[in-house]
């Protein structure tokens, strides 16, 4: 019984050491990239794709708004405490959708580096062909989290085009 017990605490102690690891993200710790907020029915800026690096609470409010759109109450979601010391946030906006049905989510992984460029992967659901949806115009968008340094260039993909933003 006492083998058992050393072998379950040994175990367990193990399990406990590795789990940092195996929780820490890609490129030597940075802060993992965290889903904020996501919408169907977007304030679009325009029609057409976009992306924005946010690096302030207000911008942060400001945008966060967009994903209410004008049909629903103007009232911002409850975002957490962002540290911009050490993240950013990116507002990204999948344009002008003919139908109901779209979405945009993170893809996996979520946020990769390619040599000096952060790379972050999302995915544009598209409603299943056989699928009735409403006719009306959607703008898709998401507020996603990601670390703030690491890198100098952003690229999004995942729209159907790359989008580039300078790392600030």
């Amino acid at each position: 019984m006492t083998d058992k017990r050393l072998t379950v605490l040994l175990l367990l102690t193990l399990l406990a050491a590795l789990a940092p690891l195996s929780a820490a993200p890609a490129g030597g710790g940075m802060p993992a990239v965290e889903l904020l907020d996501s919408g169907v029915q977007c304030t679009p800026a325009n029609d057409q794709p976009e992306a924005v690096l946010i690096d302030d609470r207000q911008r942060l409010q400001r945008f966060a708004s967009r994903l209410r759109g004008t049909i629903l109450s103007p009232s911002s979601p409850r975002l957490p405490a962002i540290d911009f010391e050490r993240q950013r946030v990116l507002y990204i906006s999948a344009g002008k959708r003919p139908t109901a049905g779209y979405s945009l989510t993170l893809d996996e992984p979520p946020f990769t580096l390619d040599r000096e460029t952060a790379v972050l992967h999302l995915r544009l659901n598209t409603p299943p062909p056989e699928r009735m949806v409403a006719a009306v115009v959607t703008h898709p968008c998401i507020l996603v989290q990601i670390p703030a340094q690491g890198y100098s260039a952003i690229e999004i993909r995942g729209l159907g085009q790359v989008l580039e933003l300078p790392s600030r």
